[in-house]
């Protein structure tokens, strides 16, 4: 099984996170990553940043937003998590660069929820991030939250999931 290095490359950019001063900062890691179901490629995390505009090519396909936060729901919301966030969701599942966003309740802490989400480019997240859903979500939703997310944020080289080959289920795909 390969292994995470990550390079003395710092590249910082122009943008800020949200909310913070903190600078974006991209880490080009390699080693990591699977086999792409699409070109049977090795797949390699790449640069992550979310001001990346564009999309970009490289010898194996395209690049997209990979997005994993953490949700600590204040313990009286944790059941109604889902309903709460059920109109921010479908908003921004419904926009035109949005590959998918999908909530996991935590089994070891349920009023933990895991939102993994992923947009083809940086002009996605962009638009994103600029909508009236985003905005009114960043209104809405902190009164329900018990700490500030937790976010890794990504643009790996790749355009869809690829199978985990380490755990294969043979002759079931």
């Amino acid at each position: 099984m390969p292994t995470s290095t990550r390079s003395s490359r710092t590249l910082p950019c122009a943008r800020s996170y949200p909310g913070s001063r903190r600078p974006y900062r991209a880490h080009v890691i390699t080693g990591a990553g699977g086999v792409s179901r699409r070109t049977g490629a090795n797949v390699v995390i790449g640069a992550a940043t979310a001001g990346t505009r564009g999309r970009r090519r490289d010898a194996e396909g395209e690049s997209m937003i990979f997005i994993t936060a953490k949700f600590r729901v204040l313990p009286q919301y944790a059941d109604e998590w889902p309903r709460i966030t059920e109109e921010f969701t479908q908003a921004t599942r419904a926009e035109p660069g949005c590959l998918w966003f999908d909530w996991s309740r935590s089994v070891a802490d349920p009023a933990e929820y895991v939102l993994v989400e992923a947009f083809r480019d940086g002009d996605a997240g962009a638009a994103h991030v600029g909508s009236d859903h985003f905005k009114q979500a960043q209104r809405t939703l902190p009164p329900h939250l018990a700490e500030t997310p937790r976010i890794v944020n990504a643009v790996i080289d790749q355009d869809d999931w690829s199978e985990l080959g380490e755990m294969a289920v043979p002759g079931r795909g």
